[in-house]
């Protein structure tokens, strides 16, 4: 039993484990030694038996998914650095993961695209061989002012690199109302 908050730790599962007997006893103790101190009684929620089982199945811990890196490609670790930013920022993991960016546009001519696939194949997860970013590093190349190979710094891999993510806008025809704004769905470079 941990001393500090009162919960069984089971040695052999490795996990805190639930006891209904036991969670009404800490309950009580606790209530008993928060109204010393005056404060306010704590109030538990009884599981069921059944909320108990579906607990458990929900919060089972499966195994983490593998790290992967991003291959230098020659005179790209300051980009990589950028990319490993850009793919650990929750905003666009959850943007690019849950497949909302939608384009018309060629295949290789789109950021956003190809951000996009990056983005599925460093969170994959079936494997821990680094990510090659090779369309991202194309595009920025042909479409930036970097010279392929060439010495920059991160900013200006960030400068160059995040440019488009900035300069989505906002479409608003004129004298429209707030439920025709809509926002462009792709960008080129």
């Amino acid at each position: 039993m941990s001393i500090e908050t009162g919960y069984v730790y089971c040695a052999c599962c490795s996990d805190f484990v639930y006891n209904r007997v036991l969670e009404v006893m800490r309950l009580g103790a606790m209530n008993k030694y928060r109204t010393r101190l005056g404060l306010c009684k704590l109030v538990s929620w009884n599981p069921t038996d059944a909320d108990i089982k579906a607990w458990d199945m929900m919060t089972r811990v499966g195994q983490p998914a593998q790290l992967r890196g991003l291959l230098n490609m020659g005179s790209t670790c300051y980009m990589n650095s950028v990319l490993q930013a850009l793919v650990h920022t929750p905003v666009l993991r959850d943007y690019f993961l849950s497949d909302q960016h939608s384009c018309q546009r060629s295949p290789g001519t789109c950021l956003m695209c190809t951000m996009h696939q990056l983005m599925q194949d460093f969170h994959r997860g079936d494997s821990s061989d680094p990510v090659a970013p090779s369309d991202v590093l194309h595009i920025v190349w042909e479409q930036s002012q970097m010279s392929m190979g060439g010495q920059q710094d991160a900013h200006e891999s960030v400068s160059s690199s995040t440019q488009p993510f900035l300069d989505v806008s906002l479409i608003v025809p004129p004298n429209s109302s707030a439920d025709q704004i809509s926002i462009k769905t792709c960008l080129e470079m």
